[in-house]
């Protein structure tokens, strides 16, 4: 049980992060892609 809260705080955490910097994250790999600079 102490997991499964664990597991979806973090969750949480993970979905907070990506609703707030998701589309900048988006735009400089873009930007990267675009320069030739983004390596995977």
């Amino acid at each position: 049980m102490q997991q499964n809260i664990e597991f979806e705080r973090c969750i949480d955490f993970l979905v907070r992060m990506i609703d707030k910097y998701g589309e900048e994250v988006l735009r400089e790999l873009e930007e990267e892609q675009s320069l030739g600079t983004f390596h995977i």
